[in-house]
């Protein structure tokens, strides 16, 4: 699942996020829209965060992308 679809099935966005994971929300746009590339300690918060919806699997899309 990506980052945005967990957003729109859960109803949040970078703000929960950041108030999760301890990242700024303007740093975790840009990693979501693949601007930058996510680092291994946020990738891992970010499945943490999302109760593992959204894992390092689901960031290969983005990085091919990018």
């Amino acid at each position: 699942m990506t980052l945005d679809d967990f957003y729109k099935l859960n109803g949040v966005n970078d703000r929960w996020l950041a108030g999760q994971t301890g990242y700024h929300h303007a740093h975790l746009n840009k990693v979501r829209r693949g601007k930058t590339p996510p680092s291994l300690k946020l990738l891992r918060s970010i499945a943490r965060a999302t109760d593992n919806k959204v894992t390092f699997l689901d960031w290969q899309e983005v990085a091919d992308e990018g």
